[in-house]
């Protein structure tokens, strides 16, 4: 993870009561990196609290409004395509369109 988003990590760590450590990296880019490492038995309880973590900040991304190109409608969400694996469809008119 990049060193910025780090503190969140280490402060929902540490409110769940899981020791961690962290290890910052420079690598060639100049780009900071940090590996955050928690004891063994504290692993799967760590995994939830990131994972969580992850969860409510893509969730709180704005999402795109994808528009129908058929109709105009901005009622559409994204179904499985068999050659293209996703598209998005319109639940208005049904037209797929790659959004």
């Amino acid at each position: 993870m990049e060193a910025s988003q780090t503190s969140e990590v280490l402060n929902r760590l540490k409110s769940a009561g899981i020791p961690v450590e962290v290890r910052t990296i420079s690598d060639e880019s100049g780009l900071d990196t940090s590996e955050i490492l928690v004891e063994e038995n504290y692993y799967d309880r760590g995994c939830d609290v990131v994972e969580a973590w992850a969860e409510e900040l893509a969730n709180s991304k704005p999402r795109k409004k994808y528009v129908c190109p058929n109709c105009g409608s901005q009622n559409c969400q994204q179904t499985p395509h068999i050659r293209l694996n996703w598209v998005q469809q319109c639940k208005d008119c049904g037209f797929e369109f790659v959004g």
